[in-house]
């Protein structure tokens, strides 16, 4: 894959563009990216245009229905389904309200016969009835097809924003540890390895609401 990256947007944050083949100048920007923020846009994917505007529009449908309609696929134990205004505080050492967003959590999933089926994070996604929101599970597959998604509406002064956030993760059985050439015997580790899947388990427990308190 061909990446190149640029800063020129504006927005705080860098956009990195499919397009261009300079690779080494890319990656120190990606790698600079996650370091700072953690989020960076990208252009030149080969999504088409017309597939984003389907998706917003379709985002904007289910986040307007009824609370009680919303609340019909709340999120499930992998965390995939709706989760409602306030339901996640990202910060908990420095937030005392929940987070101003509610959101649509879409992810990998197998077939129920599947040896996977159980693990974590694996599961089925949930979907809203058909009959309430026709063609919406196939917008999302679409897309899911090409990047997997979370859907978001911030309320920020009364203002609403969409936005469809791509997160890159490992598998839940990854370990993730500090790499040798990083720590010595006199620099060691700041963390203690982690199998990726306890990680984001226990991030889910610290910043959401559980589901058995709505």
């Amino acid at each position: 894959m061909a990446v190149s990256a640029d800063v020129g947007n504006g927005k705080g944050l860098i956009t990195i563009d499919l397009s261009n083949c300079n690779l080494a100048h890319s990656a120190s920007l990606i790698r600079q990216a996650c370091l700072d923020g953690g989020f960076f846009y990208v252009i030149n994917h080969g999504i088409r245009q017309e597939l984003f505007e389907e998706l917003f529009d379709r985002s904007r449908t289910f986040f307007q229905l009824p609370l009680e309609e919303k609340m019909k696929v709340l999120k499930n134990k992998d965390f995939k389904g709706y989760t409602p205004l306030m339901d996640q505080m990202l910060d908990p050492s420095k937030q005392s309200t929940g987070d101003c967003k509610e959101g649509y959590y879409i992810g990998f999933e197998v077939a129920k016969d599947d040896p996977h089926a159980t693990k974590r994070f694996f599961g089925p996604n949930v979907w809203p009835s058909a009959d309430k929101l026709p063609g919406w599970k196939q917008t999302m597959e679409k897309y899911y097809q090409e990047a997997l998604s979370t859907l978001h509406r911030v309320l920020l002064f009364g203002q609403e924003r969409y936005s469809v956030a791509f997160f890159l993760e490992p598998g839940p059985d990854c370990l993730v540890e500090c790499l040798p050439t990083c720590h010595s015997g006199s620099n060691p580790p700041k963390y203690f390895p982690v199998k990726y899947g306890d990680y984001l388990a226990q991030r889910f427990k610290d910043t959401s609401s559980e589901s058995s308190s709505y």
